[in-house]
């Protein structure tokens, strides 16, 4: 009994091992499409491809048992919610610019932040103004 015990792990083994290999040739082929796109003559399609590379090699890594693969969603998420912190930041700092406005809502009511969307009302107001002197 115990050899077919022995035997039924084996075979179970094998077919994880074929799984894999099948997950990781289906990676492989899938990492083939956004390095084609890092020949893309725009920036941003540029870099969302090198971080979509850069994911599934660390994703085919990890699948192959690599423990210096880190985690890359856990990575992007976090630089994705620096690179949020950062340009939320550069947006504030120009709404305090504009002071009072900025902090108060289409019905009056004065906020304690800036308002985010105020911002970009804010600058055209003010390009039209200098465009309007001259």
């Amino acid at each position: 009994m115990s050899t077919q015990n022995e035997e039924q792990r084996e075979t179970d083994l094998r077919q994880k091992r074929e799984r894999l290999a099948g997950s990781i040739k289906v990676l492989m082929e899938l990492l083939e499409l956004p390095c084609a796109a890092l020949d893309d003559p725009h920036p941003p399609c540029r870099e969302a491809a090198k971080r979509d590379a850069d994911a599934l090699a660390h994703a085919i890594k990890m699948m192959q048992g690599d423990p210096e693969a880190g985690c890359p969603w856990v990575e992007m998420a976090a630089q994705e919610a620096r690179d949020r912190e950062f340009y939320q930041g550069i947006v504030t700092q120009i709404g305090e610019m504009f002071g009072a406005p900025a902090y108060t809502s289409d019905d009056g009511s004065v906020q304690d932040s800036v308002l985010a969307l105020k911002v970009p009302e804010l600058v055209k107001a003010l390009l039209s103004k200098k465009k309007k002197r001259g």
